[in-house]
């Protein structure tokens, strides 16, 4: 540990490294504490698919990969109430050091909300949220303006105060098209 500590103060202290950036400062120790760390990743880290569970070193517990689009993912742990959404590319540092994990899926643990659903916020229409994924006993909601956001099914079944499942109809189902 003491090495470590060693080698970031004279990186910081070293001629070389005066014209240097406080962001370039960082960027390189950061990249360094990741590739040590990463050293116990021997393998290529195995590709993102929904439906597969990860370990990464940056989280004490193994993250369900319950959504994705594009560049926008959806994790979620068994602990967790909200997840975690991670809008980096694959290759990003911050995912690159994954491997798959043995821990049972996140799946969906609940009948009360499905993917379609739609729920609203004080019965206005413009704050209506699509159900687009559910894990465990938490739901990933889609916003009126293409926004997400995660919320415990406890939060939603409050009721009128803060959200209400509306039921489908023949509108949603051709704006959905």
């Amino acid at each position: 540990m003491q090495s470590a500590i060693d080698a970031v103060a004279a990186l910081l202290s070293s001629d070389a490294n005066a014209d240097k950036s406080a962001e370039e400062l960082a960027t390189e120790i950061v990249l360094g504490i990741f590739d040590a760390v990463g050293r116990s990743f021997k393998q290529p880290p195995p590709p993102l698919e929904v439906g597969l569970v990860y370990s990464f070193p940056w989280s004490s517990s193994a993250l369900s990969l319950v959504w994705q689009q594009g560049d926008l993912r959806w994790f979620v742990g068994r602990s967790s109430e909200y997840g975690l959404m991670h809008s980096r590319p694959a290759d990003h540092v911050s995912l690159t050091w994954r491997r798959l994990s043995r821990a049972a899926f996140t799946g969906p643990g609940s009948d009360a909300y499905i993917v379609g659903d739609w729920v609203q916020v004080h019965g206005a229409k413009a704050h209506r949220y699509k159900v687009v994924a559910t894990a465990g006993t938490t739901a990933l909601l889609e916003g009126p303006r293409g926004t997400f956001t995660a919320f415990p099914f406890k939060e939603l079944d409050k009721g009128f105060r803060f959200y209400r499942k509306r039921e489908r109809t023949s509108h949603d189902a051709q704006r959905d098209e």
